[in-house]
């Protein structure tokens, strides 16, 4: 047949670019000159991959192109500039695959088709052709304009295809998802990868679950050890990294180095900040936050303000009516600022003397120094050089030094107590799901004699202990932990219907209810204190209680005393308790108190501009939490 033959139905001719013109029907009628251009280049390199589709109403000698219509202007350009293939080249300008119809409505329904409601290919399909022309040697930009997707969308197909065949059938038979697939090539072990694939076509793993699982041992860019030490110097010590093509950041393969290099710059930051501002001691504190761990066992003393003499504050006088007059010369101005240099509050060599600095780094990669803490050994030493008033029976917080107190009454009723330890219990629970291997492990273990006659890490008869706080306000339970009554009429019944659900909802319902069983603390101590399997279980699978858990009136703020109240305002803005904002604080009703840090802790707008707040402040206050665990 030839180009000028009716059509009743389809077919699939080639012919000759002569014989094509763009078809009213086509939703392509406006394009671009340089998006013309950077096809036909791309058409030399990789040929037509996509055939045309036209129209060709009876009696007519041209083909009118309904669907294609920016691959046939590419196409009309290289003929217009003379070009003939070369060796290898696959485009042939005098054989155009052309699927042609002579029906008017078919041919508008292809028109809106491929341009509105064509399906978007499978993503292993994709991945096969893009790899076939990278084989070539064509380039990810090329594969772009042939597609018409962007180049980035090339290099994360392409990304794909180095996994294993295994992943691809998977994937092509949609047994797992192309998220979970991209997950995947965070792992450069084949064999991992084929253990995780076996486990995510099972189990129904997340696609952050296998982010976790194929990263183990690595780091994001993002994370705040990377921040701090820096990749490059990372990298300039042997450290691997690799680019995550499904996120703008870059993963780090070595955390035991990176571990190794944030211990080191911490330790040599704290300890030039000791030799530069004249402290005692500087401590590098590991975690993003210094803890109540640790200011609890020191007593922080407050900066003094230098008085001027009487020569300079009169000096200081002349200079600032001077000031005010526009009278003042540069030489007079900068002795202006000298003057009121010295009037802002420091820590003075005695206080330097016997105190020191806690040194961390933040959740965004920046050092901080908290300062002026005196430890219990060097208590004498402070009360000697007159920084510190000896112990009294009862609290103070003059101005003129800090006092060493008797430990206070708990500011926690056993209710509150009670709350916070199911409060922590859920979200180390609801972490544990997101982490199966680490809780199948956790089960094997508890099973087994390794954890001992007397370690309960779950009540395993099926027991839900308490996650529920006695004041549910702001608490955001999982609802996977949330697993409804136990009371069943029919066991039998409920176990046939149970086995007939899907392999991976089997597996989901497992992974809840076996979290769910965990006891708090692990139900035990080790040598008299709480059994430290609890604190690891949560650091490793990452559990937060503020994830959870927002700090309310109702909660948690109008059940505690009201000097517990002054010590969360002072600590999220870093007060000197005996400066003007504190003590305005400490003179409030403990209902206003509770109403203010209510206020704060929701994180409004209006919350978010108040006067003290900084960035350093927000992040204290995400990161508070009460010291009653």
């Amino acid at each position: 047949m030839n180009a000028l033959t009716p059509i009743e139905q389809s077919d699939l001719v080639l012919t000759h670019i002569d014989t094509l013109i763009l078809s009213p029907m086509n939703p392509r009628q406006n394009v671009t000159k340089e998006e013309v251009g950077e096809l036909a280049d791309s058409l030399i390199k990789c040929g037509l991959i996509q055939n045309l589709s036209g129209f060709l109403p009876p009696g007519n000698e041209a083909i009118e192109i309904v669907a294609g219509g920016r691959r046939l202007r590419a196409l009309r350009l290289l003929a217009d500039q003379g070009f003939m293939p070369g060796d290898g080249c696959p485009l042939d300008l005098t054989r155009i695959p052309v699927k042609v119809t002579s029906d008017p409505e078919i041919a508008a329904q292809w028109a809106m088709g491929e341009n509105v409601a064509r399906k978007a290919p499978n993503v292993a399909d994709e991945v096969q052709a893009y790899q076939a022309l990278a084989d070539r040697g064509i380039a990810p930009n090329d594969i772009a304009r042939a597609f018409a997707v962007t180049e980035i969308h090339v290099k994360r197909r392409l990304k794909l295809a180095t996994l294993p065949e295994s992943v691809m059938e998977a994937l092509r038979a949609e047994k797992i998802g192309y998220g979970q697939a991209a997950a995947l090539t965070l792992c450069n072990d084949a064999e991992h990868i084929e253990q995780l694939l076996a486990t995510t076509i099972e189990r129904g793993l997340t696609e952050q679950a296998i982010r976790n699982e194929a990263a183990r041992g690595a780091v994001n860019s993002t994370d705040r050890r990377a921040v701090f030490v820096d990749v490059d110097a990372y990298v300039d010590v042997g450290g691997r990294v690799v680019a995550d093509m499904f996120t703008p950041f870059v993963v780090l393969q070595d955390e035991a180095l990176l571990n190794d290099l944030f211990a080191a710059r911490l330790r040599q930051e704290a300890e030039d900040f000791r030799v530069k501002g004249g402290w005692l001691w500087a401590e590098p504190v590991f975690d993003s936050y210094v803890s109540y761990d640790h200011s609890s066992k020191t007593t922080r003393l407050w900066a003094e303000q230098q008085p001027l003499s009487e020569d300079e504050a009169a000096e200081y006088d002349e200079l600032a009516a001077l000031a005010e007059a526009g009278d003042i010369t540069d030489e007079q101005a900068a002795r202006q600022e000298e003057l009121e240099a010295k009037q802002v509050k420091d820590f003075t060599e005695a206080q330097r003397a016997v105190s020191g600095a806690f040194v961390y780094v933040d959740r965004n990669g920046e050092v901080h120094f908290d300062i002026a803490y005196v430890r219990k050994p060097d208590e004498e030493a402070a009360i000697a050089a007159g920084v510190m008033r000896p112990r009294h029976s009862s609290t103070s917080n003059a101005a003129s030094g800090a006092t060493v107190d008797e430990a206070p009454a708990s500011p926690f009723s056993a209710a509150v107590i009670t709350d916070m330890k199911a409060i922590k219990l859920a979200a180390v629970q609801s972490a544990l799901i997101d982490s199966p291997d680490l809780l199948v492990d956790l089960l094997a273990f508890a099973l087994s004699p390794a954890s001992g006659a007397y370690c309960s890490v779950f009540d395993i008869r099926a027991g839900r202990p308490s996650i529920t706080p006695s004041n549910p306000d702001a608490f955001d339970l999982d609802p996977r932990l949330d697993q409804g009554s136990a009371l069943k009429v029919d066991p039998s019944a409920e176990f046939a219907k149970f086995r007939k659900l899907p392999k991976k909802e089997r597996a989901a319902a497992l992974h809840a209810a076996v979290a769910r069983a965990l006891n708090y603390g692990c139900n035990g101590t080790f040598n008299g204190k709480p059994e430290p399997l609890f604190d690891t279980l949560a650091t490793e699978a990452g559990a937060s209680i503020r994830n959870i858990w927002t700090p309310t009136k109702d909660n948690f703020f109008g059940r505690v005393t009201s000097g517990y109240l002054d010590e969360i305002y002072n600590h999220i803005f870093a007060l000197d308790p005996a400066s003007p904002e504190a003590k305005s604080f400490a003179g409030m009703k403990k209902v206003d108190k509770a109403v203010k840090l209510d206020w704060l802790f929701q994180g409004d707008a209006g919350a978010m501009g108040y006067k003290l707040m900084t960035n350093e402040a927000a992040d204290r206050m995400a990161a508070w939490l009460p010291d009653c665990f």
